[in-house]
């Protein structure tokens, strides 16, 4: 079940794996530290469940149709989605228009 799930992320494994390693994750350690850098962005400047929400709401999603748990869990989903969609701009975009003094980090190449 987790495999599958995993799969599902674009994560790759050999005949023989049964956990993958950071070598099959479909991201380039640059693209995972950026998603990194960009969930800690929404877990710092976006820190309360309105915020959220709000966010959610103006890209066109409803706040439960994620997983539920704490803002954490909210955050992530949110960077998964849109980075699993290759559409991780327009999450950027939403974050610079409601927090414009905010220094994100640069895209990788």
């Amino acid at each position: 079940m987790l495999r599958q799930g995993l799969e599902s992320y674009g994560w790759k494994f050999s005949a023989d794996t049964a956990v993958p390693t950071s070598n099959d994750s479909p991201f380039t350690p640059e693209e995972r530290k950026y998603r990194s850098e960009l969930l800690n962005i929404l877990k710092q400047h976006f820190n309360n469940e309105e915020d959220l929400r709000t966010l959610y709401f103006e890209l066109g999603w409803m706040y439960s149709q994620f997983e539920s748990g704490g803002i954490d869990t909210q955050a992530r989903a949110l960077v998964e989605k849109y980075f699993r969609e290759g559409q991780q701009n327009e999450l950027v975009d939403l974050i610079v228009q409601h927090r414009p003094k905010i220094k994100l980090p640069k895209p990788p190449e």
